[in-house]
């Protein structure tokens, strides 16, 4: 039988605060929005008597911009930023992991 050297408890939470707005003025639509995120990871290891805690918090934001033409087309762009916590992965090893963040682009 092999040897148990791994038993982790994992306790992650995350909370968000989000604000946005929509504005139109004749045929245009702009959308703008800001979010605020807090979260954090306790990996507890009663067979290794470790325990490892994390904290991450981002700012974040997306904005927008649409024509509507009379045919029903509906032309935009867009532009948003994000956040996405890495809390709990690599714990095990002692190293901290960084949130991934990214932004997108479409039109």
């Amino acid at each position: 039988m092999p040897t148990t050297f791994s038993d982790n408890f994992i306790c992650q939470k995350q909370l968000g605060v989000y604000a946005q707005d929509q504005i139109t003025y004749g045929k245009w639509r702009f959308l703008a929005g800001v979010r605020e995120d807090w979260t954090s990871a306790d990996d507890t290891n009663p067979l290794q008597n470790s325990a490892t805690s994390q904290s991450e918090r981002a700012f974040t934001w997306r904005t927008g911009l649409v024509y509507l033409f009379d045919s029903g087309i509906a032309s935009y762009a867009s532009f948003a930023k994000s956040f996405d916590p890495q809390a709990g992965v690599r714990m095990a090893a002692a190293t901290r992991s960084r949130p991934q963040r990214s932004s997108t682009k479409s039109a």
